[in-house]
């Protein structure tokens, strides 16, 4: 038996197909499809609208001195009462 008997060649193209689910963009109205069950209470996007809010999140700033200063200020307390040194 050789080496190559021993492995079954598979086929590039997946054997099984992702169920779509139709939903309406809670951004636009759009009806659309999903690779997901939507659920009650989650908003659901459309791709198109889905790639501007990810577009949008990676713009945040960094936080500024003065917004780091106040973190740390509460970081110490927290760690003052749970006796963190």
């Amino acid at each position: 038996m050789g080496r190559e008997d021993r492995f079954e060649r598979r086929d590039p193209s997946p054997s099984f197909e992702k169920n779509m689910f139709t939903a309406v963009c809670a951004k636009c109205g759009v009806r659309c499809e999903v690779p997901f069950k939507p659920t009650s209470g989650k908003p659901v996007f459309c791709s198109d609208c889905f790639r501007k809010n990810d577009d949008h999140g990676s713009e945040r700033s960094a936080p500024s001195r003065s917004e780091l200063g106040e973190i740390n200020r509460k970081l110490d307390q927290i760690m003052k009462a749970l006796d963190i040194r």
